[in-house]
């Protein structure tokens, strides 16, 4: 999958803010994977990019499903997986999440309140050598 162009693009749109569009990419290469671990992993990114674009566009429900369902792809990979500090990029989105806190702005979504929350790091893969 390293060595796949569509990862090296989905990662770069990611890092640079595009999530829709690295949802686009990912999923491209997602389709094509095998059943395992890789294919969980992509779709894992794919997730996260859309739990952020989801926030972007004002649906923290929308996030934290995203976010949630990203968890869950990544039980049991290592820290460092595919070449991205996973381990790293997922305390990130933990952070980010409790410092925007994704949860309360859940609940007021629900109550149909506004919420509150801006975000100034978004959170990025970092590849590492393996």
């Amino acid at each position: 999958m390293r060595d796949d162009a569509r990862y090296h693009e989905g990662l770069h749109l990611f890092r640079e803010r595009h999530w829709f569009e690295c949802h686009e990419v990912l999923e491209a290469l997602w389709r094509e994977l095998p059943r395992g671990a890789g294919r969980d992993y992509v779709q894992g990114l794919i997730q996260l990019a859309v739990s952020l674009e989801h926030w972007r566009r004002g649906n923290p429900r929308g996030a934290w499903g995203q976010w949630t369902k990203a968890r869950a792809k990544f039980d049991g990979l290592p820290a460092v997986y595919e070449g991205v500090a996973l381990a790293e990029l997922l305390s990130e989105f933990d952070g980010l999440w409790r410092a925007v806190h994704l949860e309360d702005a859940v609940a007021a979504q629900a109550e149909g309140r506004p919420h509150a929350g801006s975000v100034t790091s978004w959170p990025t893969p970092r590849l590492v050598e393996s």
